[in-house]
C-alpha cells in the first residue's frame, strides 16, 4: 500500500473545513452577501491555518532482538530458557483452522478475514514478529533495569519510539518465569494505568494480539500451568454475565477462553495477572467495598506502569500514592516490586526550583 501524501491530505482537510465554515454563512444572491462570503473565505484561508509542519524523528539506536538475547539459552532450569520456550511460538494461522477451530472466531475478531492485518498475521504471527524484531537500545536498557536490577524507571521518549516494549518485555519475562507454586496463586502482577479509555482499548487490542498466541501455545502444550490472565476494568466493563446496561459491553475480541477476564465479578474473585484500567476507576477500586480485599493480592510482586504519565498531574500523584501504599509498588528494597512510567514529556524545572 502506497504511503499517504501528507501535504495532499493537509490540503484536503483544509478545503473540507473551509467548506464547513462557509456553509454557516447567510444564504442569498445579492452582491453584498457574495462579497461578505468572499471576504470571510479569504480571511479564514489566510489566518486559520498554519503548516503543514514536518517533524523529523530521530533514528533510534537498534540492538539485537529477543531471539538474539534469549534464543541460545540451553539451561532448561534458567529463567531465560523458560522465557524463550514460551515466547518463541511455533503455532500459526493454519494451526488454528485445523487443530484449534474453537478459537477461530476469536482469531477472526482480532484479525478480520481479508484485512491487511489478517494477511500479515497469516504470514507471520504477532508473537513471532515481537520475538524477532530488533529492539531499540532504550527498550533493552529498560528490560535490564527492571527485570535484572529491580529498579524503578521513567522512560521519556517520543511518540512512536516503542515505549510499550519498555515495560511489556519485563512484564512477560516476569510472568513466564514464575515458579509453578507462585503461578497457581491468582493476584495482580501488573497494573497498567492510562489517562483515557481510548488508550485502555488500544492496549487491550495489543495484549490480545500477543497473548492469543502465547496462551494458545500454553494450552497446546498440555501443561497444567495457568495462562497469563488479563482484564479491562473500566466503566465499560460489565459487572457480570447478566449485566444488561448497554454502556457496558464485552468486546467481540475478548479472549475469554484464553486468559481474558471480561466481568468485574471475575476480576474481584480471581484477580488477573494484568489489570488494565484508568486513574478514575483505580480510585474507585481503592475505595469501594466490592473491591476491598479482593482485587489486591499481596506477595505476588508487581510492575506498576503509567502510560502517557503527566508527572505534575494531581490525579496521577494522589492515586499513584494511594496505590503504592496499598500494593507496595516502587520499593526496590523488597526485590520484587517495580514502578515503570512512560511519558513523551517531562516538566522543565530550573536549578533554582
Amino acid at each position: 500500500m502506497a504511503a499517504p501524501d501528507g501535504f495532499r491530505l493537509a490540503e484536503e482537510l483544509r478545503g473540507t473545513f473551509l467548506s464547513y465554515l462557509t456553509s454557516a454563512l447567510p444564504i442569498g444572491n445579492h452582491q453584498s452577501q457574495r462579497e461578505l462570503g468572499k471576504h470571510f473565505y479569504q480571511q479564514w484561508s489566510s489566518e486559520l491555518f498554519a503548516g503543514p509542519l514536518v517533524e523529523a524523528l530521530p533514528v533510534y539506536q537498534k540492538v539485537g532482538s529477543l531471539d538474539d538475547y534469549f534464543g541460545d539459552a540451553r539451561d532448561k532450569q534458567s529463567d531465560d530458557f523458560k522465557f524463550a520456550a514460551s515466547m518463541n511460538v511455533s503455532l500459526d494461522w493454519v494451526d488454528v483452522d485445523h487443530r484449534f477451530p474453537q478459537y477461530r472466531k476469536i482469531r477472526d475478531a482480532i484479525w478480520p478475514p481479508a484485512s491487511d492485518d489478517a494477511e500479515e498475521e497469516a504470514v507471520k504471527t504477532s508473537a513471532n514478529r515481537f520475538w524477532e524484531r530488533s529492539l531499540y537500545e532504550h527498550q533493552w536498557q529498560s528490560f535490564e533495569k527492571v527485570a535484572r536490577q529491580h529498579r524503578n524507571l521513567i522512560v521519556a521518549t517520543a511518540t512512536g519510539s516503542g515505549k510499550t516494549e519498555c515495560y511489556l518485555i519485563s512484564l512477560l519475562h516476569h510472568l513466564l518465569t514464575e515458579s509453578a507454586e507462585k503461578r497457581r496463586q491468582p493476584g495482580i502482577r501488573a497494573l497498567l494505568l492510562y489517562p483515557m479509555n481510548a488508550l485502555v482499548e488500544d492496549q487491550m487490542h495489543r495484549l490480545r494480539q500477543l497473548l492469543f498466541w502465547i496462551n494458545l501455545q500454553n494450552y497446546a502444550s498440555g501443561k497444567a500451568r495457568r495462562p497469563i490472565t488479563f482484564g479491562r476494568y473500566t466503566g465499560a466493563t460489565p459487572v457480570a454475565s447478566n449485566d444488561r446496561n448497554p454502556e457496558r459491553q464485552v468486546s467481540p475480541e475478548a479472549l475469554h477462553d484464553l486468559g481474558e477476564l471480561i466481568y468485574r465479578s471475575e476480576m474481584q474473585t480471581q484477580p488477573p495477572d494484568i489489570l488494565v484500567t484508568n486513574f478514575t476507576m483505580l480510585e474507585y477500586i481503592l475505595l469501594r467495598d466490592d473491591d476491598q480485599g479482593k482485587t489486591w493480592a499481596p506477595n505476588c510482586g508487581s510492575i506498576r506502569k503509567l502510560s502517557e504519565a503527566q508527572p505534575d498531574g494531581p490525579t496521577e500523584r494522589s492515586v499513584g500514592r494511594c496505590s503504592s501504599e496499598r500494593y507496595g509498588c516502587g520499593k526496590p528494597a523488597t526485590g520484587k516490586n517495580e514502578a515503570s512510567a512512560n511519558t513523551h514529556c517531562l516538566p522543565y524545572r530550573s536549578k533554582r526550583s
